[in-house]
């Protein structure tokens, strides 16, 4: 596994197709896609994904435990993902946007995402963070 990879013209449009497939697979529910995106020996994690029943973040190690969580735990929504800012830097990717209940409606969750890939474009380590409410939520009550 890679964890220095840097990227420039190209390579840093590979890191980008990468994301945007990850995240049209999760708004699919399409997780034969979404695991794709990642190597057979990728570390995935993410916060808790029904947090009122359980707060452990849900967190593997393998292409197959990748598929296998997503189809138990996450299984199909109608978020839609607002990127608000992508970066990569340092053999890595960043990126920060909000969650949509729906693609015009309203605001669930922020989130910010943090990447490394191998050469070929593919996650070798995805770790996701969000914030519910979304963030500014309660500047918009005043």
């Amino acid at each position: 596994m890679s964890e220095n990879v840097i990227f420039a013209g190209d390579d840093h449009k590979a890191v980008r197709r990468t994301v945007d497939q990850y995240v049209r697979g999760l708004e699919a529910a399409d997780f034969d896609a979404v695991a794709n995106c990642f190597t057979e020996d990728a570390f995935y994690s993410h916060g808790a994904y029904d947090p009122q029943l359980n707060t452990t973040r849900a967190e593997v190690k393998g292409r197959g435990k990748l598929l296998d969580m997503l189809k138990s735990k996450r299984r199909s929504r109608t978020w839609v993902h607002e990127l608000h800012a992508f970066t990569v830097a340092d053999g890595r990717c960043y990126l920060e946007g909000v969650l949509r209940e729906t693609a015009d409606g309203p605001l669930v969750a922020s989130y910010v995402g943090c990447g490394s890939f191998d050469e070929a474009g593919k996650l070798t380590r995805w770790v996701a963070y969000s914030s519910r409410p979304p963030v500014g939520a309660a500047l918009a009550a005043d």
